[in-house]
């Protein structure tokens, strides 16, 4: 993981510019349609740190847990003695760890935007990162304010 993590920094440093506001943005607008709650905030300003977290998260998410998820099902289907993957949500599970667990509510609405969106026949997608990484982050450095390198916070 200290890999992924030094290749992610290398690619989102400091001096590349943050995409983070313009996901805030897409949340509000998901908001102003009815697939999020309008009780909670989803406003936070561009920071290359919140970037950094949330192309991490991915990473540990979708490619390192979900490939190795994938890798034990294999062979579980060749020895039907291996135990199963515990199933769970690795973000929720880093939310928790993080004492962010207040957020888990709207966490959930975050990851269900493109099946609210299928429910309400409107169009659109979220596409790339999820945002619900984006939130987490941001959520993230808010309540842990002065964090300038975000390798302490990455390396669970």
């Amino acid at each position: 993981m200290k890999v992924a993590l030094d290749a992610t920094l290398r690619i989102l440093n400091p001096n590349k510019g943050s995409v983070a506001k313009s996901r805030s943005e897409n949340l509000n607008k998901f908001q102003q349609q009815n697939v999020l709650s309008a009780d909670y905030d989803f406003k936070f300003e561009d920071d290359i740190r919140i970037d950094q977290i949330a192309e991490f998260g991915d990473l540990v998410s979708r490619k390192i847990w979900e490939e190795t998820v994938n890798r034990v099902d294999s062979a579980r289907k060749k020895d039907k003695k291996l135990p199963a993957v515990p199933d769970f949500d690795l973000t929720h599970k880093v939310a928790e760890f993080w004492n962010l667990a207040e957020y888990l509510p709207q966490i959930r609405q975050i990851q269900r935007i493109n099946e609210s969106l299928k429910e309400n026949k409107l169009k659109g997608n979220t596409g790339g990162v999820p945002y619900e990484w984006y939130y987490l982050a941001a959520k993230y450095l808010e309540h842990y304010p002065g964090i300038e390198d975000v390798r302490e916070a990455c390396v669970l």
